[in-house]
């Protein structure tokens, strides 16, 4: 799988999801939905590139490419796109060891307790001077936030931002949740307490948002407040939330349309011609790679091994190159590189069929080589 491609499908489609959100459900009485929807929305941006697609199978008969020669290479550069991936990477690697680092914190700020009432993971702290009933309204809020489960709604969501650190829709979706968990815990007090909304405003503390703990304290105040004096009407929500579902299914639908890999800017096929899947830059382009990528076994190079390693795969009509398999080998090293190599092709021109892409099969053959022949 070409990384940056899936990389970008999927961001785009949670930015098609959270817009449905915000467009549907953002202000719904409904918080269980709102939870649900954007806890599943990076569920379903990371599984929609994962979907099989479905391709028009070519009418055209398998192609056998012509014989590229590999020789032993001290190396070569690292990829462009390689550089990038390893870039975001160690961005990613950087931000996952701070928030290890601040779930550790926050552990140890609920143990060692402070003016603050605050709740993380399975514990709860309240400070000293709340009593009555006024304590018990505090206590409500903070043991729903456990009861929830919360903390690790939290904790999973900004480790999935870490891990697409270039997109802020992911940070902003997760200060949506972090309301979304003050609202349900805000509804579970107020059950018990007739004058929570009193205590809220009473209890306003500052606090950085951007901590993982959930203090009881004036983030989102405004919204709290209008959302304990409004009725809800789950019938009025529910009519809402109907489009949003409607607007995300086709969003994703045209998502999974979309092939993850564009053809080649160069390629012009005019209708009802047919041609054959290419890889991007021609054949010179392929022996480059090649060249580049193989490594040719040590066990091979210590044996004088050599041969012609023949490799079938199929030219998605999306450009994937998929379902390679060994068609005619030499020894398992050499058959195992050259089945590497090929698997981890990035992604052809597809072949044509009346001007539409088709899927097509196609047999690459690999000498191995050693030394100047």
């Amino acid at each position: 799988m070409d990384l940056l491609p899936f990389y970008l499908q999927a961001n785009i489609a949670f930015a098609v999801l959270l817009i449905a959100y915000v467009v549907g459900l953002r202000n719904s009485p409904l918080l269980g939905a709102r939870r649900a929807f954007l806890l599943l929305i990076p569920v379903w941006a990371v599984a929609l590139p994962l979907l099989p697609r479905t391709a028009v199978s070519a009418a055209l008969a398998p192609v056998a490419l012509p014989l590229i020669t590999v020789r032993p290479d001290a190396g070569a550069p690292l990829e462009p796109a390689a550089s990038v991936i390893a870039v975001h990477c160690g961005v990613s690697l950087v931000l996952i060891v701070r928030l290890l680092w601040r779930i550790a914190s926050a552990g140890q700020a609920v143990r060692q307790g402070g003016p603050t009432a605050m709740a993380f993971l399975g514990r709860v702290h309240l400070p000293v001077h709340l009593a009555g009933a006024e304590r018990e309204a505090v206590r409500q809020h903070e043991l729903a936030h456990v009861r929830l489960g919360h903390s690790y709604d939290v904790i999973a969501f900004e480790l999935l931002a870490a891990l697409c650190w270039t997109n802020p829709l992911w940070w902003m979706a997760l200060r949506e949740l972090r309301l979304v968990h003050e609202l349900q815990a805000d509804r579970a007090a107020a059950r018990t307490a007739p004058d929570y909304a009193l205590n809220l405003l009473a209890h306003a503390l500052g606090t950085d948002p951007r901590h993982l703990l959930h203090p009881f304290n004036r983030s989102f105040l405004n919204t709290r407040m209008l959302m304990l004096t409004t009725s809800p009407s789950p019938r009025r929500a529910l009519a809402r939330a109907l489009p949003t579902l409607a607007f995300a299914m086709l969003g994703l639908a045209w998502i999974a349309a979309t092939p993850l890999s564009a053809p080649d800017a160069d390629a012009v096929v005019l209708p009802g011609s047919d041609r054959g899947a290419e890889y991007p830059g021609g054949m010179p382009a392929l022996a480059a790679y090649l060249g580049k990528a193989v490594t040719y076994p040590a066990g091979a190079r210590a044996d004088g091994v050599e041969g012609t390693v023949y490799i079938a795969f199929t030219v998605q009509a999306d450009g994937r190159v998929t379902d390679a398999s060994l068609k005619r080998g030499v020894r398992s090293d050499l058959d195992q590189e050259a089945l590497r190599v090929v698997s981890a092709m990035p992604a052809w021109t597809p072949a044509a069929k009346d001007g539409k892409p088709v899927a097509s099969q196609m047999t690459l053959p690999i000498d191995f080589k050693l030394g100047g022949q």
